[in-house]
């Protein structure tokens, strides 16, 4: 016959001192505040602040580079400058970030990142500012341009492009913002893309259009092509929105450019599905046919006037 032990009190102490200290281990562990370190971008720009400090003041102020991030946080980074062994053709300036990840490291925690900064010729840039001629979304179209032909309305694209826009010298340099709404394309929209395409033919002068959500890029492409605009000089805006791969390779066979123009534009779509689609792109070869910018086209966008929600 098989006799149970009696329970050790020993033993039940031991084990309630046990889940104590593991509960109260439990309790640092997520009380714990984990080490902020820094990204990649960030300490590029710090290299790159320091190094732009230097060849504009001849000097270093600190060996700190004082950055404000998108969170409004402002941080110091200790900065460290390089003199390369060999001289460039022009006076550059080099600093570096030694990356600190903090207590999330990845594998680049440690790397060095670099940055160069030189005084650039003129000759090696040009500061372009374009105004455009075109009719935006039906809703804004006057009676002008709803009782209008296409033809009339390309000789007014064409005037402003040629003559001057509203009796001045000023020259529109671009067609557009020429636009079509969604879920379909009015017919005061299509007459308006029909003469954004024969003035540019015209006058050998690009376009750029809104898609009304990224959508109603190949109805547009019909048109351009039909009245026999150059489709290397068109570029269909906002295309990005409509976060479809198949789409963005069938409107590249057309033979236009499309615009990643609406980046940091979070409300409609994420920058991250952004980068992905941009990059499964890039690795297809149409690097060269991708339009990169933010339509930053209202003063609420701007942090100054209140920040629009959507805009991170």
């Amino acid at each position: 016959m098989l006799v149970k032990p009696p329970k050790s009190k020993y033993n039940k102490n031991r084990l309630q001192c046990t889940k104590k200290r593991m509960l109260k281990r439990r309790k640092q562990v997520a009380e714990k505040r984990l080490r902020n370190g820094y990204t990649t971008g960030t300490c590029a720009a710090a290299a790159a602040k320091a190094a732009a400090a230097f060849l504009l003041c001849g000097k270093a102020d600190s060996d700190y580079s004082e950055l404000t991030l998108p969170g409004g946080t402002v941080c110091r980074i200790e900065v460290t400058r390089y003199e390369p062994e060999q001289e460039t053709e022009s006076p550059a300036f080099c600093y570096f970030v030694q990356k600190d990840s903090g207590d999330d490291p990845d594998v680049t925690n440690g790397t060095k990142v670099f940055a160069r900064v030189r005084q650039a010729d003129k000759s090696e840039f040009e500061t372009l500012c374009r105004t455009g001629a075109g009719y935006y979304l039906e809703e804004y179209h006057s009676d002008f341009v709803r009782n209008s032909s296409p033809e009339e309305l390309s000789e007014v694209f064409c005037k402003e492009i040629t003559v001057g826009i509203d009796g001045t010298d000023i020259k529109a340099g671009i067609i557009g913002e020429v636009a079509s709404g969604e879920p379909v394309m009015t017919e005061s929209e299509r007459k308006v893309l029909i003469a954004a395409a024969l003035a540019g033919k015209r006058t050998k002068t690009a376009v750029t259009t809104h898609c009304q959500l990224g959508r109603l890029g190949l109805e547009q492409c019909e048109l351009f092509h039909k009245y026999g605009m150059d489709p290397a000089k068109v570029i269909l805006g906002h295309v990005d929105l409509a976060n479809d791969k198949a789409y963005y390779e069938e409107l590249l066979k057309q033979g236009v450019n499309l615009g990643f123009d609406t980046i940091g534009k979070t409300g409609y779509l994420s920058d991250e599905d952004r980068a992905d689609n941009l990059m499964w792109l890039i690795e297809r070869g149409w690097m060269d046919r991708i339009v990169l910018s933010q339509d930053i086209s209202r003063k609420s966008y701007l942090s100054r006037y209140g920040k629009y929600a959507g805009l991170h």
